[in-house]
């Protein structure tokens, strides 16, 4: 269980909030601003492009947004496109306010990717 796998990891930070579903239609019902928001997106170059732009409206400048996934191809575990690379590129292209903050490496290539929004 993936959640619970976060939960127990972040279980010394009382603020961390884990929310389990279909992350556009949560990120869309959010009210609050977020320091960190973290999502698992789908491989759809669609949704993540919808996912990023509802997740964007959720932190205040200096907020992070994190997403995993950040690669072209899984030719490792399901043989499929992943749409995270170009949606990202294509979200930093047309935000200029917004940079990449850092990326996490993993040994196969699923990269994490750390976005920040630097100004209004």
């Amino acid at each position: 269980n993936h959640q619970q796998y976060i939960i127990d990891k972040f279980s010394y930070h009382p603020s961390v909030i884990t929310m389990k579903g279909d992350a556009t239609n949560i990120a869309k019902q959010l009210q609050n601003k977020y320091d960190l928001v973290y999502i698992d997106v789908s491989n759809d170059r669609m949704q993540t492009r919808e996912l990023l732009q509802e997740s964007s409206k959720l932190v205040e400048v200096g907020g992070i947004v994190g997403l995993n996934d950040y690669l072209i191809y899984d030719g490792i575990i399901e043989d499929d496109i992943y749409g995270t690379f170009q949606t990202v590129n294509q979200f930093l292209h047309r935000n200029l306010n917004w940079s990449v903050d850092a990326i996490a490496l993993h040994n196969l290539g699923f990269y994490d990717i750390y976005l920040r929004k630097n100004y209004e």
